[in-house]
């Protein structure tokens, strides 16, 4: 079953970068996909700058979701009842929370 998730990345200038994903995969598939192929700012840029596109079956970009926010509180204050998980990349590591309902 498809659970909704956003990965996001914080910037230099402290705005938040996010897009939205549907996720097939479990959160250790996720985890490892992020921390092993998107482990550097370009690369994560990239993602979630791509808007459009399928990361494997593990995840899948909702087209037109890409989202920027001043702040990571308004990031999590924009995250509604549908997003499970929030992967966030700050400070060199990627972190993941559960978003509890």
């Amino acid at each position: 079953m498809s659970k909704k998730c956003t990965i996001a990345i914080v910037n230099d200038d402290s705005t938040v970068s996010n897009i939205y994903c549907n996720q097939m995969g479990s959160n250790a598939d996720v985890c490892y996909l992020l921390v092993n192929f998107y482990y550097t700012v370009d690369k994560i840029r990239e993602l979630i700058n791509s808007r459009e596109c399928i990361l494997t079956t593990l995840l899948t970009i909702i087209n037109n979701s890409h989202k920027l926010f001043d702040t990571e509180n308004d990031l999590l204050k924009s995250i509604n009842s549908s997003v499970e998980y929030i992967y966030l990349f700050k400070n060199g590591k990627w972190y993941m929370n559960n978003i509890e309902q």
